[in-house]
């Protein structure tokens, strides 16, 4: 049976969650503005390897279904999509699609870069 849907944050390179549970795909992107906004040597932007420097993250949202059953104990997560954000490293950020980068500028208040790169449209 399911219990309803959440948004997660990850890090495809490092297999490494960052930030918790979010409600929906807005309030997920607005806390990965958030993040690549930190300076790349600081937490939880920079990613956990030693030589960070060198590094990259590259940033998903996770939209997934909790499922609860009978027979298995404690809630499953089944992952519905994974929508590529942008990649991150000290070079800076790259946006997978510019509306990404809009919304999530929008979403915490911030004037959309007109230069920004993109890997797509």
């Amino acid at each position: 049976m399911s219990e309803g849907r959440i948004y997660l944050i990850e890090d495809e390179v490092h297999s490494d969650g960052l930030g918790g549970r979010y409600s929906s795909f807005e309030s997920a992107l607005a806390e990965v503005q958030r993040i690549v906004t930190l300076p790349f040597e600081e937490e939880p932007h920079n990613p956990p390897c030693a030589s960070w420097q060198q590094c990259k993250r590259e940033i998903v949202i996770k939209e997934v279904e909790i499922i609860s059953s009978p027979q298995i104990p404690g809630p499953r997560l089944r992952v519905i999509t994974e929508i590529p954000i942008l990649t991150t490293s000290a070079n800076g950020v790259i946006w997978m699609k510019k509306k990404y980068a809009r919304l999530a500028a929008r979403l915490v208040g911030l004037p959309s870069a007109s230069g920004e790169e993109d890997g797509s449209a």
